[in-house]
């Protein structure tokens, strides 16, 4: 669609890359891991060995669910204290075990089925015995069919392999809680009906979370102040306050990492302490942390109405955050070279910002509005 030219257009030279950040990955060879409970047998994976990809395939021992019912017992995965991120990836392989029967006759469908966090993200029928089904691996899903030899199995002892972590459904699954529990089960209403009929087994499970590489964050500078007025050439110090909410947490937060118009963390006393504490700034039962800003060594100007804050948590994940200013007094801060909105077109056709600044142009019908890493937003 073409923007008219009246309209607010808006570059945002920002960058924010997502960071993979694998949190569980078992091959089930040296036992099930603590994080499972439930419908649990660990066993050889007997005809599946070596069915897959190179360097992703059934091998040793996998995870089977021989549970009996519909639905049956699941298996269940539990994770919690979870970094900051925003989905979830699952990959493992499947192997779907003996008389799987699907639409069209009195035994089936019978369905292999995921939830994450109570929602459905897969449920499939799968037909190896009997019948038909609609599901349609994409391409390199389905790894094969295997006939085993485990009688504890069943008879007829088909089986089909499957990975998992190329299905689409398992990934960027929506996902920013703390906790992170997962359901494998089967189902359908002949499923089952003794451990030695259907079954299913996982092997090579990977869980992996995407983390922005810089989170926003809500902040107040001068909490219960409004306007948030700024004097530049005042000798006291300025309090700011980064809130906690349910999914991030304001204790993993590095104070001398922090930097507010390119202002740190005020330090006080010989030791150099600085002048940061945890409490509850806005009432809503959650940590926030409080931090002071020296004044003097802002870097804004007279004119400016916004201030950037940023930092790092303990673990390196970026964090940023914005709030409305008002300048008053005399300028102590560094200024900004004057420019006119006649310069607009060379200014945005030269910043190309270093790999790690940060700059956001927006040009409107009442001029330019330019938003640089150093915390400063002018209008002209």
């Amino acid at each position: 669609m073409k923007i008219p030219m009246i309209a607010s257009l808006c570059v945002t030279l920002l960058a924010s890359s997502p960071l993979i950040a694998n949190v569980l990955s078992t091959d089930f060879d040296t036992g099930v891991p603590s994080q499972f409970t439930g419908q649990i047998s660990l066993e050889s994976v007997d005809a599946f060995a070596g069915l897959g990809l190179p360097g992703n395939q059934f091998g040793g021992q996998f995870l089977r669910n021989d549970g009996i019912g519909n639905p049956a017992p699941a298996t269940v995965l539990t994770l919690t204290d979870l970094p900051n991120h925003v989905s979830v990836d699952l990959k493992f392989l499947l192997g779907i075990i003996n008389t799987w029967d699907g639409f069209g006759n009195d035994w089936g469908p019978d369905s292999f089925n995921v939830r994450v966090d109570g929602t459905t993200v897969f449920s499939e029928v799968f037909a190896l015995r009997s019948g038909s089904t609609d599901y349609n691996p994409p391409a390199g899903v389905y790894l094969g069919d295997v006939h085993a030899s485990n009688p504890l199995w069943g008879s007829w002892l088909w089986c089909s392999g499957y990975d998992m972590g190329l299905e689409p459904s398992f990934l960027g699954i929506p996902h920013s809680a703390s906790t992170l529990t997962v359901e494998f089960f089967g189902s359908g209403p002949n499923y089952s009906q003794d451990s030695r009929d259907e079954s299913w087994a996982i092997d090579n499970l990977q869980v992996s979370l995407t983390v922005p590489e810089f989170t926003l964050v809500s902040i107040d500078i001068k909490p219960g102040s409004d306007p948030n007025s700024i004097n530049l050439g005042s000798n006291g110090n300025i309090p700011v306050a980064i809130f906690g909410t349910d999914t991030f947490d304001v204790t993993t937060v590095d104070p001398a990492t922090i930097m507010l118009a390119d202002a740190g963390v005020k330090a006080r006393g010989k030791k150099g302490d600085l002048m940061s504490s945890f409490e509850d700034v806005n009432e809503d039962g959650l940590l926030d942390l409080l931090i002071h800003i020296d004044t003097q060594s802002l870097v804004l100007s007279d004119d400016d109405v916004e201030a950037l804050l940023t930092g790092e948590t303990f673990d390196g994940l970026s964090i940023s955050g914005t709030d409305a200013i008002r300048i008053v007094g005399s300028s102590g801060g560094q200024s900004i070279d004057a420019f006119t909105s006649e310069d607009a077109p060379l200014l945005a056709a030269s910043a190309v910002p270093e790999p790690s600044t940060a700059v956001l142009l927006c040009m409107g019908a009442v001029g330019l509005t330019v938003f640089g890493s150093r915390g400063r937003r002018r209008v002209l």
